[in-house]
């Protein structure tokens, strides 16, 4: 298996109740193992829920509170997937 750095889109989407949804969306076009998660956050200044949905979502901490300060604006950032072989 081999690393392979991809670009990773983080979507914040706040709710009216103070939930956060959170999406990320990594590998485009013709990537093997592209995929995409989403998870929620229910206290954007609880340290663990950022971490946990961080590790879940394949970003930086920092990544997911830019998203939830800009809801309106897609972060751009990479992550790291493991490929079988090599891929365009």
């Amino acid at each position: 298996m081999k690393n392979k750095r991809v670009p990773n889109r983080i979507k914040a989407t706040l709710y009216p109740e103070g939930r956060i949804g959170i999406e990320a969306k990594w590998g485009f076009g013709c990537e093997v193992n592209s995929g995409g998660s989403v998870d929620q956050i229910y206290n954007q200044n609880d340290p663990e829920q950022i971490s946990a949905a961080a590790r879940y979502l394949h970003c930086g901490e920092l990544d997911i509170l830019e998203a939830i300060d800009n809801p309106e604006i897609v972060v751009e950032t990479t992550t790291v997937i493991k490929t079988l072989r090599d891929v365009l």
